[in-house]
């Protein structure tokens, strides 16, 4: 059996979190102009007027001590970007704005990803907005997600450290 980052689990569930909480069913909760926006782990090839992705890559990996030597905590970020082009710039911020209040909600619902990691808390990092000369206005939210997961090392690791 091959090993799987912990980095790779943590953005497998964030994304299917994502999934969930920025569906269409899930959107009705909100005021009814609210598009679903195309969903992606990294930044695909195609650039929709609507998106949203999980960045897997991890930011800022620590390791800390916990209560036994055996099982220490490791936190990480992974980041999520939201981001919306439109004619109409309220539109193209009331469309990021709803659908990052739905990933810090959604997030904060059950803030171990379905057990997949032991904790994770959201915030906004950033935001901003542009438009260009075609008067398309673009707006953007960042969201980085601190996930903290406890003995993250596999049991192939152990082994092959312990035999060699």
């Amino acid at each position: 059996m091959r090993s799987v980052t912990p980095y790779s689990r943590a953005a497998e569930a964030l994304y299917k979190r994502l999934e969930l909480v920025l569906s269409d069913k899930a959107l009705k909760l909100y005021d009814n102009g609210i598009k679903k926006p195309v969903l992606s782990i990294g930044l695909g090839q195609a650039r929709p007027a609507c998106m949203a992705w999980v960045n897997p890559m991890p930011f800022e990996v620590q390791i800390q001590g916990s209560a036994t030597s055996h099982q220490y905590r490791t936190e990480f970020i992974l980041r999520t970007y939201l981001l919306c082009v439109s004619t109409n710039f309220n539109d193209a911020v009331k469309q990021v704005t709803y659908w990052a209040d739905a990933v810090i909600m959604g997030i904060s619902a059950d803030a171990t990803l379905g057990r997949k990691v032991d904790r994770c808390l959201p915030r906004i990092s950033d935001a901003g907005y542009d438009f260009n000369s075609d008067k398309r206005f673009t707006a953007a939210i960042e969201i980085e997600t601190t996930i903290s997961v406890y003995d993250m090392v596999s049991e192939d690791f152990r082994r092959l450290v312990h035999e060699g």
